[in-house]
């Protein structure tokens, strides 16, 4: 007797793992209920993330629309190459931690990096050596908190300042800290996040 579609393979291999599907056409994700039953019995736990029916603002941490870096953008390749496990702890701990550094969120730092491939952290500092999306910026429609680190040793002031001139509708929050600001600064972040969704919900 054939197998049907609601069992599941006979010898089929537990795998401890999780999926995430981005959902396409419709985006609601509300169409993978049977697909996300299906992985469970193989083991797999299932994560839709479908986008919201009215997104009501986007928070930016940290971040930039132009790369501050976008000088240099023609050495991107040599990146491919880059020895990206070899910078000593105390060199990550004084770019992204600074004077917030301490023995817990450096233990932090050191035990999530491993978990990232060599690869990807190779093909992210690739596109950031290269990004450029001042344009879809500037046509963002809808209200926007950007929070910036007074103290980020890794993205100079001038790149957040000029996101926060891009966007149209924003809220720039300035706080001391990091450039791991909500690792180093969760309290203080969640406070200025809290008030912008108070805002816009």
């Amino acid at each position: 007797m054939p197998e049907g579609e609601g069992a599941p393979r006979q010898g089929a291999q537990r795998v401890h793992a999780r999926l995430v599907v981005l959902p396409g056409l419709d985006a609601t994700g509300t169409q993978h209920g049977a697909f996300t039953a299906a992985m469970q019995r193989h083991g797999i736990d299932t994560t839709v993330i479908a986008h919201p029916a009215r997104l009501r603002g986007l928070v930016l941490s940290t971040t930039f629309a132009r790369s501050p870096w976008y000088a240099w953008r023609r050495l991107q390749s040599l990146l491919y190459w880059a020895p990206v496990r070899t910078l000593p702890m105390g060199a990550l701990s004084w770019l992204l931690l600074g004077r917030w550094s301490s023995a817990a969120l450096r233990e932090a730092l050191r035990a999530a990096l491993p978990r990232v491939q060599a690869d990807v952290l190779r093909t992210r500092a690739v596109a950031a050596l290269g990004v450029d999306v001042g344009a879809c910026a500037a046509a963002l429609r809808i209200p926007a908190l950007c929070l910036h680190a007074v103290d980020d040793r890794l993205l100079p002031s001038r790149c957040q300042r000029h996101l926060s001139a891009l966007l149209p509708a924003q809220d720039t929050v300035w706080l001391e800290g990091p450039h791991l600001l909500l690792q180093a600064r969760p309290d203080a972040a969640a406070e200025a996040i809290a008030t912008f969704v108070a805002t816009v919900s």
